[in-house]
């Protein structure tokens, strides 16, 4: 799947595991501030009003503590939605920067946390950041992609079939292509999905199986080069939102 470059090359704004921890720490620390202040109140009064202030209560804790959610669900999706529409297919050369291995985890992670039919999981990774292995890669894969990359994650796939004779092994690994392509641009980094390019008549996925002996039950199936762009490139020009997509109907003419 190769797409028109394109994208900044300044890192862009992160949001790291620890970081959404902290907040759903702050979270539970807001509604336990609002909760407090309840008990010593309804342990003074009688049984009858001790039971409608602590429905007042647990209303209150429930109306700001919903609140809190939307908050933290729309600051978080709105990360997703920029990392959606900033991404780009980035085809440029790559500044001589390491990836840190604890963001090529999370890459990962966002990975194996796609979709998969019927949880099948047939979907596998293995990053490359050591400079002689990504120098072997750049000997057998020709004509010569992301050679100036620091690092690469590359997608192994198992086609077990999920039910019956289906195999969703394509549709789990484009899902997880999908998620580390997104999980790159939010970390500031820029990749490109290169599969035809190694799986075609001449299988240079084989020979990079090989380099990272990859055993006969696994597919190589994609090569995603991730490090900091060198430079700017120009947006590729999308169709209209009204030329394909429509609501209730197709439309007619």
């Amino acid at each position: 799947m190769n797409e028109a470059p394109g994208a900044p090359q300044s890192r862009g704004p992160a949001c790291p595991a620890g970081q959404v921890k902290s907040r759903l720490a702050h979270h539970k620390r807001a509604v336990m501030m609002i909760e407090l202040p309840f008990f010593p109140f309804c342990a003074m009064i009688n049984t009858r009003t001790s039971l409608r202030a602590c429905l007042y209560r647990w209303m209150l804790i429930g109306l700001v503590g919903r609140q809190i959610d939307r908050d933290f669900v729309k600051e978080n999706a709105m990360n997703v939605i920029e990392a959606i529409h900033c991404r780009r297919s980035y085809k440029g050369k790559y500044k001589d920067i390491p990836v840190p291995k604890e963001d090529l985890i999370k890459i990962m992670q966002a990975g194996l946390d796609a979709p998969s039919g019927c949880n099948m999981q047939t979907t596998s990774l293995i990053a490359v950041d050591d400079p002689k292995i990504l120098e072997k890669f750049h000997l057998v894969i020709e004509p010569p992609v992301g050679e100036t990359a620091p690092a690469a994650i590359c997608v192994l796939t198992q086609r077990i079939n999920a039910y019956r004779d289906k195999c969703f092994a394509v549709q789990d690994y484009s899902a997880a292509i999908q998620n580390m392509l997104l999980a790159i641009v939010e970390l500031g980094y820029q990749s490109c999905w290169y599969e035809g390019h190694i799986t075609d008549d001449d299988k240079i996925c084989d020979k990079m199986a090989q380099i990272l002996n990859v055993p006969d039950s696994y597919e190589l199936v994609c090569y995603l080069p991730v490090g900091i762009a060198e430079s700017d490139s120009m947006q590729p020009k999308k169709k209209a939102f009204e030329e394909r997509a429509w609501f209730n109907s197709f439309p007619q003419v």
